[in-house]
């Protein structure tokens, strides 16, 4: 996998998680952009071989790869709990709504069941007690990058 990233220069967090992984996947996919699938056991000089098939078989995995990257997304913080604190450049209740379709329970204090807290300019006490219990941090930019996993 570092060889496929670095070869085609995607820039990769050091984390080694399966959603990392997928995501990491898919970014080396849309550079990649191959022009033929070839599914193991096919000759491509087979004198059966079909270009409508293969056409096929590409659409039926770009759906695949586009319901996979929708699974993802969808369940990115599957029952999280998510804190956000701080001046956002965003208003604060539209993010609550995006964290909770996107599967987290939205609370407004930290606790040791917080799982991720965001942070804007400015944050406080929320943030210190989410260091002092050793909680994720993340900013809002590295929040609307998680969820739209382009």
């Amino acid at each position: 996998m570092s060889y496929l990233l670095k070869h085609f220069e995607v820039a990769h967090k050091q984390t080694h998680t399966a959603l990392q992984d997928a995501m990491d996947l898919y970014e080396i996919l849309k550079k990649a952009e191959p022009d033929t699938w070839i599914p193991v056991g096919v000759d491509r000089n087979n004198k059966h071989y079909d270009p409508e098939y293969e056409r096929l078989q590409k659409e039926e995995l770009k759906q695949r790869l586009e319901q996979a990257r929708q699974n993802i997304i969808n369940n990115i913080f599957n029952n999280k709990n998510v804190v956000f604190t701080g001046k956002m450049a965003s208003d604060r209740k539209t993010m609550l709504e995006i964290a909770t379709k996107y599967g987290a329970k939205a609370t407004d204090s930290v606790t040791k069941k917080t799982n991720l807290l965001v942070v804007g300019e400015k944050a406080g006490s929320k943030l210190a007690k989410a260091q002092s219990l050793g909680i994720k941090i993340i900013t809002e930019e590295e929040f609307y990058k998680l969820i739209s996993f382009k």
